[in-house]
């Protein structure tokens, strides 16, 4: 009887250290496949942050174009419409109209005394 119970005993033991292996092995699996999981999504999830800034910027970019645009659009507008303006802004460049006779003043004698 005392066989039998050393038997027994032993037996448990060998039959716990198993299952506890058993319960190791499947935890160390389970964590496993989890890191694999989480390094396969994070190089995903990074591009992702990349491409959410860079559609944030290209859509900055794109309002102050379209704000530009729309400047030179009224601009354009004034070139059609307006011949004032027209002559107002080639004055300003240095054009002149046909047969125009043109004065620059300088003043030499202030550039000298100073």
């Amino acid at each position: 009887m005392s066989y039998a119970g050393i038997s027994g005993v032993t037996h448990g033991f060998f039959m716990n250290y198993w299952v506890t292996i058993y319960r190791v092995a499947w935890g160390l699996v389970i964590i496993l496949i989890t890191i694999a999981v989480i390094s396969a999504f994070i190089p995903k999830v990074q591009r992702y942050n990349e491409s959410y800034k860079k559609r944030a910027e290209y859509q900055e970019e794109n309002k102050h174009l379209a704000e530009e645009l729309k400047i030179l659009r009224d601009k354009q507008e004034r070139f059609n419409s307006d011949p004032l303006y027209v002559e107002r802004t080639a004055r300003e460049i240095g054009m002149v109209k046909p047969n125009e006779v043109i004065f620059k003043y300088t003043n030499e004698e202030s550039k000298v005394r100073k």
